[in-house]
């Protein structure tokens, strides 16, 4: 039962981005066995992963052109950068600075570097 298995609780910004991640070694997975969410960093959110931890590419033909999984965090110190009004205030990673000028961001905000958002988890959510 994955609920009782303490290797199976990840952080993330999301569900989704816990489960994508959880597969990866533990600096780039951030595991939080306690389940605590006070044990993830940047303030990201526990979750305990209920599928298999692994993201293989699908093999069947789609009608539409897809995008390929995403399968490590990004290497790009750019893909980091987002908007907030504190390090740990990052507004759910929904305002990227790619160009790390905070006059790219809402009113108000600064211009964060080395954040656990990625940009392009933010491009590959379904439009």
């Amino acid at each position: 039962n994955n609920e009782d298995n303490p290797r199976n609780r990840f952080c993330g910004i999301t569900y989704q981005e816990a489960h994508q991640f959880c597969h990866l070694p533990p600096h780039q997975s951030y595991p939080c066995p306690s389940g605590i969410n006070d044990d993830c960093p940047y303030k990201l959110t526990c979750f305990t992963i209920q599928e298999t931890c692994t993201q293989p590419p699908s093999t069947s033909p789609t009608l539409s052109p897809t995008r390929s999984p995403i399968t490590r965090r990004s290497d790009d110190p750019t893909d980091h950068y987002f908007c907030g009004i504190g390090y740990d205030n990052l507004f759910g990673c929904g305002f990227p600075c790619p160009t790390g000028n905070s006059a790219e961001c809402p009113s108000g905000q600064l211009c964060y570097f080395d954040t656990p958002c990625d940009k392009r988890m933010q491009l590959n959510k379904p439009g």
